[in-house]
Protein backbone atom coordinates (compact mmCIF):
# COMPACT_ATOMS: atom_id res chain seq x y z
CA UNK A 1 0.00 0.00 0.00
CA UNK A 2 1.55 3.38 -0.94
CA UNK A 3 1.70 6.20 1.45
CA UNK A 4 -0.77 8.29 -0.05
CA UNK A 5 -3.45 5.51 0.37
CA UNK A 6 -2.54 5.01 3.96
CA UNK A 7 -3.48 8.81 4.66
CA UNK A 8 -6.62 8.23 2.65
CA UNK A 9 -7.63 5.24 4.62
CA UNK A 10 -6.53 6.10 8.23
CA UNK A 11 -8.12 9.59 7.37
CA UNK A 12 -11.62 8.38 6.71
CA UNK A 13 -11.04 5.30 9.34
CA UNK A 14 -10.60 8.26 12.19
CA UNK A 15 -12.82 10.94 10.93
CA UNK A 16 -16.21 7.85 11.17
CA UNK A 17 -14.47 7.00 14.95
CA UNK A 18 -14.18 10.55 16.02
CA UNK A 19 -17.74 11.46 14.47
CA UNK A 20 -19.47 9.11 16.52
CA UNK A 21 -18.17 10.79 19.46
CA UNK A 22 -18.57 14.85 19.10
CA UNK A 23 -21.23 17.05 19.67
CA UNK A 24 -24.05 18.58 17.91
CA UNK A 25 -21.92 21.89 18.81
CA UNK A 26 -18.51 20.26 17.35
CA UNK A 27 -20.51 18.81 14.00
CA UNK A 28 -21.63 22.23 13.31
CA UNK A 29 -17.68 24.13 13.35
CA UNK A 30 -16.47 21.03 10.94
CA UNK A 31 -19.31 21.71 8.89
CA UNK A 32 -17.89 22.37 4.97
CA UNK A 33 -18.63 25.76 3.55
CA UNK A 34 -21.24 26.12 1.06
CA UNK A 35 -18.90 27.73 -1.50
CA UNK A 36 -17.25 24.30 -1.62
CA UNK A 37 -19.81 22.53 -1.69
CA UNK A 38 -21.02 24.36 -4.38
CA UNK A 39 -17.98 24.93 -6.57
CA UNK A 40 -16.13 21.51 -6.29
CA UNK A 41 -16.51 18.43 -8.77
CA UNK A 42 -15.92 16.37 -6.10
CA UNK A 43 -17.09 15.67 -2.26
CA UNK A 44 -14.50 12.80 -1.49
CA UNK A 45 -10.92 11.79 -3.06
CA UNK A 46 -10.21 8.06 -3.51
CA UNK A 47 -7.00 7.56 -5.21
CA UNK A 48 -4.01 9.92 -6.68
CA UNK A 49 -5.75 9.86 -10.42
CA UNK A 50 -7.78 12.19 -9.29
CA UNK A 51 -5.28 14.98 -7.33
CA UNK A 52 -5.58 17.00 -10.80
CA UNK A 53 -8.76 18.53 -9.85
CA UNK A 54 -7.73 20.00 -6.81
CA UNK A 55 -4.12 20.98 -7.87
CA UNK A 56 -5.19 24.72 -8.76
CA UNK A 57 -8.30 26.29 -7.16
CA UNK A 58 -7.55 30.22 -8.95
CA UNK A 59 -9.03 31.24 -11.94
CA UNK A 60 -6.90 31.60 -14.96
CA UNK A 61 -8.12 34.94 -16.03
CA UNK A 62 -7.16 36.15 -12.59
CA UNK A 63 -3.45 35.59 -12.83
CA UNK A 64 -2.47 38.72 -15.02
CA UNK A 65 -4.71 40.84 -12.94
CA UNK A 66 -2.20 39.31 -9.66
CA UNK A 67 0.98 39.92 -11.35
CA UNK A 68 0.32 43.02 -13.09
CA UNK A 69 -1.59 44.86 -10.69
CA UNK A 70 -1.09 43.78 -7.09
CA UNK A 71 2.50 42.50 -7.32
CA UNK A 72 3.51 44.80 -10.19
CA UNK A 73 5.80 42.13 -11.81
CA UNK A 74 7.27 38.79 -10.17
CA UNK A 75 10.86 39.55 -8.49
CA UNK A 76 13.51 36.52 -9.77
CA UNK A 77 13.23 34.64 -6.36
CA UNK A 78 9.51 34.56 -7.08
CA UNK A 79 10.11 33.41 -10.28
CA UNK A 80 12.51 30.38 -9.34
CA UNK A 81 10.13 29.33 -6.72
CA UNK A 82 7.22 28.98 -9.69
CA UNK A 83 9.23 26.96 -11.78
CA UNK A 84 10.54 24.74 -8.62
CA UNK A 85 6.91 24.07 -7.93
CA UNK A 86 5.79 23.41 -11.14
CA UNK A 87 8.84 21.06 -11.63
CA UNK A 88 8.11 19.37 -8.39
CA UNK A 89 4.52 18.95 -9.30
CA UNK A 90 5.44 17.42 -13.46
CA UNK A 91 7.86 14.90 -12.38
CA UNK A 92 5.21 13.15 -9.45
CA UNK A 93 2.04 13.29 -11.57
CA UNK A 94 2.29 10.71 -13.74
CA UNK A 95 -0.37 8.95 -11.87
CA UNK A 96 -3.11 11.83 -12.35
CA UNK A 97 -6.02 11.45 -14.75
CA UNK A 98 -4.50 14.25 -16.78
CA UNK A 99 -1.37 16.92 -16.52
CA UNK A 100 -1.82 20.08 -15.04
CA UNK A 101 0.34 22.86 -14.56
CA UNK A 102 -1.35 25.12 -11.36
CA UNK A 103 0.05 28.47 -12.16
CA UNK A 104 -2.65 30.44 -11.41
CA UNK A 105 -2.90 29.14 -7.59
CA UNK A 106 0.73 28.92 -7.17
CA UNK A 107 1.21 32.72 -8.44
CA UNK A 108 -1.74 33.84 -5.61
CA UNK A 109 -0.01 32.16 -3.22
CA UNK A 110 3.12 33.59 -3.92
CA UNK A 111 1.54 37.14 -3.47
CA UNK A 112 0.28 36.03 -0.22
CA UNK A 113 4.01 34.91 0.80
CA UNK A 114 5.25 38.44 -0.60
CA UNK A 115 2.53 39.96 1.76
CA UNK A 116 3.45 37.82 5.08
CA UNK A 117 7.42 38.18 4.41
CA UNK A 118 6.95 42.36 4.36
CA UNK A 119 4.94 42.22 7.20
CA UNK A 120 6.26 39.57 9.78
CA UNK A 121 9.37 38.98 11.22
CA UNK A 122 11.35 34.94 10.62
CA UNK A 123 10.92 32.09 12.72
CA UNK A 124 7.24 31.93 13.40
CA UNK A 125 5.13 29.27 13.95
CA UNK A 126 1.92 29.45 12.01
CA UNK A 127 -1.68 28.55 11.49
CA UNK A 128 -2.84 28.66 8.13
CA UNK A 129 -6.97 27.70 8.00
CA UNK A 130 -8.36 26.65 5.14
CA UNK A 131 -4.99 26.37 2.46
CA UNK A 132 -6.77 25.20 -0.46
CA UNK A 133 -4.29 23.90 -3.02
CA UNK A 134 -1.50 24.04 0.08
CA UNK A 135 1.18 26.45 -1.79
CA UNK A 136 1.63 28.97 0.51
CA UNK A 137 2.45 26.52 3.72
CA UNK A 138 5.03 25.23 1.27
CA UNK A 139 6.32 29.04 1.01
CA UNK A 140 6.70 29.54 4.19
CA UNK A 141 8.27 26.44 5.20
CA UNK A 142 10.76 26.89 2.87
CA UNK A 143 11.08 30.95 4.57
CA UNK A 144 11.67 28.97 8.12
CA UNK A 145 8.36 28.98 10.12
CA UNK A 146 6.91 26.19 11.35
CA UNK A 147 3.35 25.57 9.62
CA UNK A 148 0.72 23.81 11.44
CA UNK A 149 -1.59 23.44 8.19
CA UNK A 150 -5.60 22.74 8.58
CA UNK A 151 -8.16 21.93 6.26
CA UNK A 152 -11.61 20.65 6.45
CA UNK A 153 -12.31 19.52 2.48
CA UNK A 154 -11.24 16.36 2.15
CA UNK A 155 -9.98 16.16 -1.19
CA UNK A 156 -7.94 19.33 -0.72
CA UNK A 157 -6.81 17.79 2.47
CA UNK A 158 -5.19 14.69 0.41
CA UNK A 159 -4.04 16.82 -2.42
CA UNK A 160 -1.83 18.79 0.50
CA UNK A 161 -0.63 15.78 1.97
CA UNK A 162 0.62 14.69 -1.38
CA UNK A 163 2.44 18.47 -2.15
CA UNK A 164 3.93 18.27 1.06
CA UNK A 165 5.16 14.51 0.73
CA UNK A 166 6.45 15.31 -2.68
CA UNK A 167 8.78 17.97 -1.44
CA UNK A 168 9.37 15.85 1.74
CA UNK A 169 8.20 18.88 4.46
CA UNK A 170 5.24 16.87 6.03
CA UNK A 171 4.36 16.09 9.78
CA UNK A 172 1.46 14.15 8.90
CA UNK A 173 -1.05 13.83 11.77
CA UNK A 174 -4.03 12.32 10.75
CA UNK A 175 -2.63 8.72 11.38
CA UNK A 176 -1.97 8.96 14.83
CA UNK A 177 -4.40 9.44 17.90
CA UNK A 178 -1.76 12.10 19.20
CA UNK A 179 -0.16 14.28 17.56
CA UNK A 180 3.54 16.65 17.92
CA UNK A 181 4.27 19.77 16.10
CA UNK A 182 7.62 19.49 14.74
CA UNK A 183 9.55 22.34 13.94
CA UNK A 184 10.35 23.74 10.31
CA UNK A 185 7.99 21.20 8.80
CA UNK A 186 4.24 21.38 7.50
CA UNK A 187 2.06 20.12 10.59
CA UNK A 188 -0.95 18.67 8.73
CA UNK A 189 -3.75 18.89 10.99
CA UNK A 190 -6.83 16.75 10.63
CA UNK A 191 -10.23 18.71 11.94
CA UNK A 192 -10.23 16.60 14.96
CA UNK A 193 -6.85 17.36 15.41
CA UNK A 194 -7.93 21.26 14.86
CA UNK A 195 -10.12 21.02 17.90
CA UNK A 196 -7.36 20.19 20.60
CA UNK A 197 -5.48 23.38 19.46
CA UNK A 198 -7.27 26.21 21.76
CA UNK A 199 -6.95 24.00 24.51
CA UNK A 200 -3.28 22.56 24.46
CA UNK A 201 -1.31 25.25 25.87
CA UNK A 202 2.67 24.08 24.80
CA UNK A 203 1.18 24.72 21.35
CA UNK A 204 2.85 27.90 20.24
CA UNK A 205 0.93 30.32 18.12
CA UNK A 206 2.25 33.50 16.51
CA UNK A 207 -0.12 34.35 13.76
CA UNK A 208 -3.06 32.82 12.18
CA UNK A 209 -3.60 32.68 8.25
CA UNK A 210 -7.11 32.71 6.99
CA UNK A 211 -7.24 33.78 3.11
CA UNK A 212 -10.05 34.12 1.10
CA UNK A 213 -12.39 31.91 3.57
CA UNK A 214 -13.21 34.33 7.03
CA UNK A 215 -16.39 35.37 5.16
CA UNK A 216 -17.86 31.61 4.57
CA UNK A 217 -17.36 30.49 7.98
CA UNK A 218 -20.28 29.76 10.04
CA UNK A 219 -20.86 31.42 13.23
CA UNK A 220 -19.92 29.04 15.25
CA UNK A 221 -16.69 28.27 12.81
CA UNK A 222 -15.56 31.42 13.52
CA UNK A 223 -16.43 31.29 17.67
CA UNK A 224 -13.27 28.98 17.48
CA UNK A 225 -11.54 30.86 15.72
CA UNK A 226 -11.49 33.81 17.36
CA UNK A 227 -10.99 31.12 20.72
CA UNK A 228 -7.85 30.19 19.24
CA UNK A 229 -6.71 33.75 18.77
CA UNK A 230 -7.28 34.75 22.05
CA UNK A 231 -6.07 31.68 24.01
CA UNK A 232 -2.69 32.58 21.82
CA UNK A 233 -2.52 35.72 22.34
CA UNK A 234 -1.93 35.66 18.09
CA UNK A 235 -1.87 37.56 15.52
CA UNK A 236 -4.69 37.34 12.76
CA UNK A 237 -3.27 37.59 8.76
CA UNK A 238 -6.32 38.12 5.86
CA UNK A 239 -5.61 38.09 2.39
CA UNK A 240 -9.31 38.86 1.43
CA UNK A 241 -12.26 38.00 3.33
CA UNK A 242 -13.44 35.82 1.42
CA UNK A 243 -17.22 35.48 -0.45
CA UNK A 244 -20.74 34.27 0.64
CA UNK A 245 -24.00 35.46 1.89
CA UNK A 246 -22.79 34.67 5.68
CA UNK A 247 -21.40 38.00 6.51
CA UNK A 248 -20.53 40.99 4.97
CA UNK A 249 -17.13 42.35 4.80
CA UNK A 250 -17.96 45.41 7.18
CA UNK A 251 -19.86 43.21 9.88
CA UNK A 252 -16.58 40.44 9.48
CA UNK A 253 -14.71 43.53 10.44
CA UNK A 254 -16.94 45.06 13.11
CA UNK A 255 -17.02 41.47 14.18
CA UNK A 256 -13.19 41.33 15.08
CA UNK A 257 -13.30 44.37 16.56
CA UNK A 258 -15.46 43.46 19.04
CA UNK A 259 -13.61 40.42 20.02
CA UNK A 260 -11.29 42.28 21.08
CA UNK A 261 -8.52 42.53 17.88
CA UNK A 262 -7.50 45.97 15.94
CA UNK A 263 -6.21 46.55 12.33
CA UNK A 264 -2.90 47.57 12.13
CA UNK A 265 -2.57 47.52 8.61
CA UNK A 266 -4.60 47.38 5.51
CA UNK A 267 -3.78 47.54 1.80
CA UNK A 268 -3.75 46.11 -1.17
CA UNK A 269 -6.75 47.17 -3.92
CA UNK A 270 -10.39 46.11 -2.97
CA UNK A 271 -11.61 46.34 -6.59
CA UNK A 272 -8.76 43.98 -7.84
CA UNK A 273 -9.76 41.37 -4.91
CA UNK A 274 -6.39 42.03 -3.32
CA UNK A 275 -7.34 43.83 -0.13
CA UNK A 276 -4.98 42.31 2.84
CA UNK A 277 -5.62 42.61 6.46
CA UNK A 278 -3.36 42.13 9.75
CA UNK A 279 -5.09 42.17 13.16
CA UNK A 280 -3.90 42.41 16.47
CA UNK A 281 -4.95 42.04 20.49
CA UNK A 282 -6.59 45.30 20.91
CA UNK A 283 -4.26 46.46 24.41
CA UNK A 284 -6.93 49.17 25.11
CA UNK A 285 -9.73 47.14 24.35
CA UNK A 286 -8.32 44.35 26.84
CA UNK A 287 -7.52 46.79 29.54
CA UNK A 288 -11.17 48.53 29.71
CA UNK A 289 -12.17 44.82 30.02
CA UNK A 290 -10.26 43.51 32.69
CA UNK A 291 -11.37 46.94 34.62
CA UNK A 292 -15.27 46.12 33.79
CA UNK A 293 -14.79 42.91 35.25
CA UNK A 294 -13.07 44.03 38.25
CA UNK A 295 -15.94 46.79 38.87
CA UNK A 296 -18.37 44.10 38.16
CA UNK A 297 -16.83 41.90 40.86
CA UNK A 298 -16.98 44.81 43.40
CA UNK A 299 -20.39 45.84 42.65
CA UNK A 300 -21.49 42.11 43.13
CA UNK A 301 -19.79 41.87 46.53
CA UNK A 302 -21.64 45.27 47.58
CA UNK A 303 -24.88 43.95 46.60
CA UNK A 304 -24.20 40.66 48.75
CA UNK A 305 -23.09 42.32 51.57
CA UNK A 306 -26.10 44.42 51.59
CA UNK A 307 -28.60 41.57 51.50
CA UNK A 308 -26.36 40.10 54.12
CA UNK A 309 -26.98 42.80 56.06
CA UNK A 310 -30.27 43.56 55.38
CA UNK A 311 -31.64 40.29 55.48
CA UNK A 312 -34.58 39.87 58.29
CA UNK A 313 -33.95 36.95 59.99
CA UNK A 314 -36.78 34.23 60.16
CA UNK A 315 -39.88 34.31 62.46
CA UNK A 316 -40.14 31.65 64.85
CA UNK A 317 -43.61 30.73 66.09
CA UNK A 318 -44.07 30.88 69.43
CA UNK A 319 -45.78 27.35 69.75
CA UNK A 320 -43.28 25.71 68.01
CA UNK A 321 -40.29 24.25 70.32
Amino acid sequence: MSSFQKVIDSYALNKENYIKNISLFEKTIIDIPELYKRDQLIDKLSSEKDLSLMSCGEHEFRTKTVVENLMNGLTDEEIDLLKEVNLKISENNSTWRQSVIPKPSIIRHLYQRRLFKENFEKNLQVLEIGPGSGYLGLFLQKLGHTVLSHEIYQPYYMYQYWLYNVFNVVNETCIEERFTIVQNKINHLPWWHYFKIAMIKDIKIDVVIINHAFRELNKYARSYLLKIIKEKNCKLFMEHLGGGNLISPRHAIKLLKENGLVVKKRGGAVKLGGNFFILEKNKKFLKNKANKNFIQKIIFKLVNIFELKTKKPPLIHPFVN
